[in-house]
């Protein structure tokens, strides 16, 4: 009977250690980032090639942590920053650990343009800025805004994700 409970123990340990190597558990950071991020506010984008489903980071806490230190964003979830007002945007992917597409989008919800965002670890990390001023900017996997047919004039629709678009 010692024997299968240490060897359960012990399997039990090497099983926790492979889940902490591969990332399964995540960082701290990660662990955090996920946390704050799964309290946000979920809203639907109609794209011309289908739904995303976008948490909604419209305070100044939830912009700053942005999709950083987030390990997996699923193939139709995303993050739209909502500001109050239209500016020239900029974005940065220090601590973001995978590219994603940066969506820059005016009032009217048409795309001013896309950027193709590398994640960055340390500084200097590249600035990636609308050309003309947008009230909001959407951050998705990278490769995805072709694949949504998401390109620059697109009008996407927007909607909390309880109701239809």
């Amino acid at each position: 009977m010692k024997r299968i409970l240490a060897g359960t123990l012990a399997l039990s340990i090497i099983l926790l250690l492979l889940l902490l190597i591969n990332g399964y558990l995540g960082s701290p950071q990660e662990q955090n980032a996920q946390e704050q991020n799964s309290q946000l506010e979920t809203i639907s984008i109609r794209a011309p090639n289908g739904t995303i489903y976008a948490r909604l980071a419209n305070t100044s806490l939830s912009r700053a942590q942005g999709i950083m230190h987030e390990s997996y964003l699923c193939d139709n979830c995303g993050m739209l920053f909502a500001f109050s007002d239209s500016q020239i945007r900029s974005f940065w992917m220090k601590n973001t650990l995978i590219p994603l597409d940066i969506i820059f989008i005016y009032e009217n919800f048409s795309v001013e343009g896309i950027s193709n965002a590398t994640p960055c670890a340390s500084d200097p990390c590249p600035i990636y800025q609308s050309a003309h001023a947008v009230k909001y900017v959407l951050e998705i996997n990278a490769g995805s805004s072709s694949l949504f047919g998401i390109r620059e004039g697109t009008v996407l629709g927007i909607a909390p994700a309880s109701q239809p678009i």
